[in-house]
């Protein structure tokens, strides 16, 4: 019943609402249980990572409005939870397209549920002929794309790979891949999606599983006291596949910052490359800094705000871990890219350093 009340006054809003040069893009998101007083924030970025945060208050039902101009694709997303409710959360990742608009219905979910696949109710339209309302629909392509991830480490999926079987790792990733694009390849097809939004998908697919499969292979080493391996050979299998990995998904020729939260497929990178940084295999030494440098080494082939946002993700980490030399580079870091303190993990370790 509140999603048709919903619908309506959508409707009601967008037909009456007079189109304006100004702004070509409309999000309007209902909160299903918003405590009526809690801030809000969300970040529409160039790139598919979270700078940029702007507020805005809901109205006391929940109901949000936001006009923006834009002229190529953007990324849209917002993480919020109600002040008193820790364990539940309210989240939704948009890929924004000029002159489309958006209408967002969400209810909270639960932390604990990491692993159940998550989506708002995500419609869209256009707006033709100055301000009449065509194709409104509910937007099947947003809502895959939001549901395909919500959890982060690697060691979550172990299920989803049978790792005693290392011969049929690599086929499985492929069938995995490929059932995932055949859903957004379908879309294309149908007109749901056009070119720009199955490329970004593509590449979100295909890297996060093998982010996936490389993290979950990383934890028999990473986190031998739980996942060790004891078998010799199939322990050397799967050093050959997640070599492999790494050649079937480099870093170069790719725009990482399409691919949601880039930080993760990176940190697996460079585990590689210190993992073979002799030209055989080793597990990277604990409590050492060699991230800092290996980053470095990818910096010529990422561009300057994912290499910028990784860096600062990164010195968050250090920092927070008391590392006074981290305090200091973390702070130089900041001050040669001052753009930086405007996003969510630059406020943040600009506020663990005044601590320090």
């Amino acid at each position: 019943m509140k999603r048709i009340i919903f619908i309506l006054i959508t409707f009601w809003v967008s037909t009456s609402y007079i189109w304006s040069q100004e702004h070509n893009v409309r999000i309007e998101i209902q909160l299903i249980g918003y405590d009526g007083f809690s801030p809000f924030k969300y970040s529409i970025s160039n790139g598919n990572y979270y700078n940029n945060y702007s507020s805005i208050k809901p109205d006391s039902s929940g109901l949000i409005v936001i006009l923006k101009k834009i002229d190529s694709i953007k990324f849209f997303h917002f993480h919020f939870r109600n002040k008193n409710e820790e364990r539940t959360f309210y989240e939704c990742r948009l890929i924004l397209q000029p002159d489309n608009n958006y209408s967002i219905i969400c209810k909270s979910h639960e932390y604990d549920d990491s692993e159940i696949p998550y989506s708002p109710d995500i419609f869209s339209w256009k707006m033709d002929n100055g301000d009449q309302l065509s194709n409104y629909k509910m937007d099947l392509g947003q809502m895959y794309y939001n549901l395909f991830d919500n959890a982060t480490e690697g060691w979550i999926y172990r299920k989803e790979w049978d790792l005693l079987q290392p011969d049929s790792l690599l086929d499985k990733l492929a069938v995995r891949t490929n059932k995932q694009l055949e859903v957004y390849q379908n879309l294309l097809n149908s007109g749901e999606i056009n070119n720009e939004f199955y490329e970004i998908a593509k590449l979100n697919v295909e890297y996060f599983n093998a982010y996936r499969l490389a993290s979950t292979i990383e934890s028999t080493w990473f986190l031998p006291r739980v996942f060790a391996i004891k078998d010799s050979l199939t322990n050397n299998k799967l050093i050959d596949v997640y070599k492999q990995l790494f050649k079937l998904y480099p870093v170069k020729g790719k725009r990482l910052e399409d691919l949601f939260v880039s930080e993760r497929f990176i940190d697996v990178y460079l585990n590689y490359l210190e993992s073979f940084k002799n030209g055989t295999f080793s597990v990277p030494e604990k409590g050492t800094d060699w991230r800092s440098s290996r980053i470095e080494d990818i910096k010529p082939y990422i561009s300057p705000k994912v290499y910028q946002n990784y860096k600062v993700r990164n010195s968050v980490n250090k920092v927070g871990s008391l590392a006074l030399k981290s305090s200091i580079r973390a702070k130089s870091f900041l001050d040669s890219n001052p753009e930086m303190k405007q996003t969510i993990y630059g406020d943040l370790l600009e506020n663990i350093i005044s601590v320090h």
